[in-house]
């Protein structure tokens, strides 16, 4: 099936989603970093990550714990990045300085 048939036209010729994704909340987190690689603790089943920066900005990777400052994950100071649905996650790292904190949030995808 193409994009056409997950769409569906309206009377001023714009075309809306007829299907969105549905997320159940598996739990957050809020993380304190220290300049060292920082492991989050994914719940059963988390498919999709939010993460948030406060204080700086954070570095992260993915299905790996050795995050640093040179990762390829990066989330600016007062910034949000969400990823997924990853179907293979299964380790999260972060790093930032001392005093600059992670708010992660935790979800999979359902029907």
């Amino acid at each position: 099936m193409g994009l056409r048939a997950f769409l569906h036209r309206q009377a001023n010729r714009v075309f809306h989603p007829s299907y969105l994704p549905r997320w159940h909340y598996l739990g957050g987190e809020r993380l304190e970093l220290d300049e060292g690689p920082t492991a989050a603790t994914l719940p059963e089943g988390t498919e999709i990550f939010e993460i948030s920066a406060e204080g700086g900005n954070i570095s992260y990777s993915i299905n790996t714990l050795n995050a640093n400052v040179n990762s390829s994950g990066w989330v600016p100071q007062n910034g949000g990045r969400i990823h997924g649905p990853l179907s293979n996650l299964t380790q999260l790292s972060l790093w930032g300085a001392l005093g600059e904190i992670a708010h992660l949030l935790y979800y999979r995808e359902s029907n």
